[in-house]
């Protein structure tokens, strides 16, 4: 299980890397909820890259929005 903490309005992205069968489950679980965070756990199968939104962004939009 990968435990992240997001604040408000920091996303989770989940990437697949090939098609998955029927049934394939991806669960999100709520861990635990603090002032300014909740802490999620997921499970997913190892072909879901599942990371922080923040790192996935390209420079060009990092660029953009800071503008």
């Amino acid at each position: 299980m990968l435990v992240l903490s997001r604040k408000y309005l920091e996303s989770v992205r989940f990437e697949l890397t090939e098609p998955l069968p029927a049934g394939t489950v991806i669960q999100v679980r709520v861990v635990r909820i603090g002032n300014q965070t909740v802490r999620l756990g997921m499970e997913a199968p190892a072909s879901i890259n599942i990371a922080r939104d923040e790192l996935t962004h390209t420079p060009e939009l990092k660029a953009d929005s800071a503008a």
